[in-house]
């Protein structure tokens, strides 16, 4: 017996059975050895996707609950997890710029600047991007705190070290911002330093995206001041009824009186952001009869608008309309590519023109006001990127374009129509230098291009525009695959068919070598910066008054990799498409 010796069981490798469910709900029985490096890690992704505090770790009893679940289970330190955070960071960092670097092109980016409860200045940059599987993607790069002053060269600095940390000097294509002055001279800053290196297409002349979103903000704001005092008494109304819960029961009940179905919910508005506006005249508009219901039986209810502040309301909702389904598309970050851009703007300008002939004076005064608002940033200073971007769309291309430009009957329609042409053409042989081969030749040589040259309709659609196509096309011999695009058949859209765009040129990226390169590019152009906007509201909630003294470095830790683990689209390993549903209710 004494030459029998102990066993020793290294616990470190021992391993456990565990039962496993598939998506069919059977059960199989597997090996699973225990990771404490793997669980600090899934903590750590917990309180990054969750918000929570680092204290979180030493919670007397969330670290029995672990314990329970594998008594191996060692609790750790607030500042161990703190340290793994950014170890996570990092390492998701490194996982993003490894896949930007392999499956991209270029990227275009959105940047704005926030100022924190601890009254710290930080800079939100976000890039979109075509990847070679043509995924669309949008996430952020940096959430760097800048010193003041935050003037133009500070912003300039910022963005350039951004751009340096992540490896996209030679990548970026364009930059989205806010119309204001200071992001404007950094931008023109910018633009001189990677220009004479011969980093951006074009010398960077079309790097300068405005937001489309905040230009639609400031053309209806500034046509919504005739009505301040409705859409106050509206919202003092909102405020009335939503401000306790015996007002809104009471509200309730008038509803029910007037015969209405209470599905939609009352809301608010942020006054400096009209769509907010929008939403909440239209809701009000709906319980119109509930509000006057209301007014008759509680004397305390002293805001109800007239019949005439009612009158003018709905027209203006009506009139609204437009705009906000506008904004909406400008507004979103996922499935929205820039060849929308130049035909919802015309949507807009036709709007407007339509109504300067209306027969209510309030709306036409308005349509004047909203008009000059509108040739000031829209008229002939848009973005060209945006008209070749609607060219690169095959229902398009140059015909459509020229359609649209004559139908509203504009005197500059030509000069804006060979402008975007000619940039056209001079952004593709650019790209043709850098992905063109020798044997460009293409060999469809039996197509169409389109020679206009008869009267247009007052009104543009593509229904009328395929008509006219058909019957007035002539026969050239392409050379380049950009010129066989131009000249192959457009392609004829169905109403209410959901066209995509990226699937379009998937299909057909041999047929196009290099023009496809140029439309992964292009058509991944942020419309506005809502992307780096909305990174706001999660740095309000992290930065709250129990995290006053986190470091600006470890705000952006915990930021930036929310996003990145937060977002199954932007995964290297999956792309799996994300479904969102929501409900609408009375509050």
């Amino acid at each position: 017996m004494k030459s029998c010796l102990n066993r020793q069981i290294n616990e470190g490798k021992q391993r456990t059975l565990s039962l496993a469910v598939n998506d069919s709900g059977a059960t199989s029985i597997g090996i699973q050895k225990f990771d404490m490096e793997f669980i600090r890690k899934l903590m750590s992704k917990c309180v990054i996707a969750h918000e929570l505090s680092f204290n979180l770790a030493e919670y007397k009893y969330h670290n029995k609950l672990l314990q329970a679940c594998n008594h191996k289970f060692v609790p750790f330190s607030r500042r161990t997890l703190k340290r793994e955070i950014m170890s996570v960071y990092k390492a998701e960092k490194a996982r993003l710029e490894g896949f930007i670097n392999d499956s991209t092109q270029r990227v275009s980016l959105t940047f704005d600047m926030w100022t924190s409860q601890q009254t710290l200045g930080y800079l939100c940059v976000t890039g979109q991007y075509v990847d070679r599987y043509w995924k669309l993607h949008a996430h952020m790069f940096s959430f760097v705190h800048v010193p003041p002053p935050h003037n133009a060269n500070s912003l300039c600095e910022a963005l350039l070290e951004c751009i340096s940390k992540w490896n996209i000097q030679s990548k970026l294509f364009s930059i989205t911002v806010d119309n204001c002055s200071t992001n404007d001279s950094a931008i023109t800053t910018l633009k001189r330093n990677l220009g004479r290196r011969n980093l951006i297409p074009m010398q960077g002349q079309h790097l300068h995206i405005r937001c489309g979103a905040h230009i639609l903000n400031l053309i209806v704001q500034d046509g919504m001041q005739d009505l301040h005092d409705t859409i106050s008494k509206i919202r003092e109304s909102v405020k009335y009824v939503k401000g306790s819960p015996k007002r809104l029961h009471s509200f309730k009940d008038c509803i029910r009186t007037v015969g209405l179905i209470g599905t939609k919910k009352l809301t608010y508005d942020v006054p400096t952001r009209w769509n907010s506006t929008y939403v909440m005249l239209r809701d009000a508009l709906f319980y119109k009869d509930a509000f006057q219901h209301l007014a008759s039986i509680d004397p305390n209810y002293t805001n109800l608008p007239s019949d005439d502040e009612w009158s003018y309301a709905t027209t203006l909702c009506q009139f609204l309309k437009l705009f906000y389904n506008v904004t909406n598309i400008f507004s979103a970050t996922r499935n929205v590519t820039a060849n929308v851009v130049f035909e919802e703007i015309q949507k807009v300008r036709n709007h407007l023109r339509k109504n300067r002939l209306a027969d209510n004076d309030y709306i036409r005064s308005l349509a004047y006001k909203m008009q000059e608002k509108f040739d000031k940033y829209w008229k002939n200073d848009y973005n060209v990127l945006f008209g070749i971007a609607f060219v690169l769309d095959p229902r398009s291309k140059l015909g459509y374009l020229k359609y649209v430009l004559e139908s509203l009957n504009e005197i500059d329609a030509m000069v804006q129509y060979e402008k975007i042409e000619s940039s056209l053409h001079g952004l593709y042989v650019e790209y043709k230098n850098v992905y063109g081969t020798d044997n460009e030749e293409n060999e469809n040589a039996n197509n169409a291009i389109v020679d206009f040259e008869e009267e247009r309709a007052s009104t543009f659609s593509r229904d009328a525009f395929f008509t006219y196509y058909m019957s007035s096309a002539s026969s050239q011999v392409p050379r380049t695959d950009l010129e066989a695009y131009l000249t192959d058949p457009i392609e004829r859209s169905r109403p209410n068919e959901d066209f995509n765009i990226l699937s379009w040129w998937k299909a057909n990226e041999n047929k196009y070598r290099v023009l496809s390169k140029m439309a992964r590019d292009i058509l991944a152009i942020p419309i506005s910066t809502v992307a780096s906007e909305s990174a706001f509201s999660t740095a309000g909630r992290i930065i709250n008054d129990y995290r006053c003294s986190t470091t600006p470095e470890t705000v952006e830790a915990l930021v930036c990799t929310q996003s990145w683990i937060r977002d199954e689209d932007i995964s290297c390993e999956t792309f799996e498409e994300k479904e969102e549903s929501s409900g609408d209710e009375l509050a």
